[in-house]
């Protein structure tokens, strides 16, 4: 069985692929469109890239009995292999042209367990706290470096993370999943107690 990732990250990603897809495809509309015409246009446009990102998830598939639909997208019990969800992205962001889809990918896929876990502690608490946090979603070896009453370095140790993947495919779920723990790291103020998100350096 494969269950590397959590059917809660990959509704997130498609969550903000769609929030971009939405953002973009309403920049393009005619002002003179009326609610309702807006509406519809917007719909279609999420209606055309959700069919191109199932159509190339299910390219990426050989064995076409693990093909995918958007229902079996969206159902909370499943999950994915690490390769799966670096295809998921990979498109998502290709399709969409949002260059920070990753990023706000991880702010999104926070589960609504941690947040009501971290709200009585304090924020330094809480970044003291990420690797056994990020234990109850991932897999994934998380080190915190140092943490002060206004900057925490945190550090990702991919190794056993990319022993699941291709070598080919090393260098762009890197460069992915630092950028999805930097989103949900920098989330942590704004889901704590609503102050903005952490700055990311």
């Amino acid at each position: 069985m494969i269950d590397h990732v959590r059917s809660s990250l990959v509704i997130a990603s498609i969550d903000q692929f769609r929030g971009s897809v939405t953002r973009r495809a309403e920049a393009e509309l005619s002002a003179s469109l009326s609610p309702q015409e807006r509406t519809d246009c917007l719909a279609q446009a999420w209606d055309e890239a959700f069919a191109v990102l199932v159509k190339l998830l299910n390219e990426a598939i050989p064995d076409p009995r693990y093909h995918i639909t958007r229902e079996s997208l969206m159902d909370e019990n499943h999950f994915y292999s690490h390769e799966f969800n670096l295809y998921l992205n990979t498109f998502a962001q290709e399709i969409s042209g949002d260059p920070y889809h990753y990023f706000y990918r991880g702010f999104k896929s926070v589960p609504p367990l941690l947040i009501a876990m971290i709200r009585p502690l304090s924020i330094r608490q809480v970044y003291n706290l990420l690797p056994r946090l990020t234990a109850k979603v991932v897999e994934d070896d998380i080190r915190v470096v140092t943490v002060t009453e206004n900057r925490a370095v945190i550090q990702w140790h991919p190794a056993n993370h990319l022993s699941r993947l291709p070598a080919a495919l090393h260098r762009r779920d890197v460069y992915g999943i630092c950028h999805a723990y930097q989103g949900a790291y920098a989330s942590v103020p704004f889901f704590h107690s609503r102050r903005p998100p952490a700055r990311v350096r």
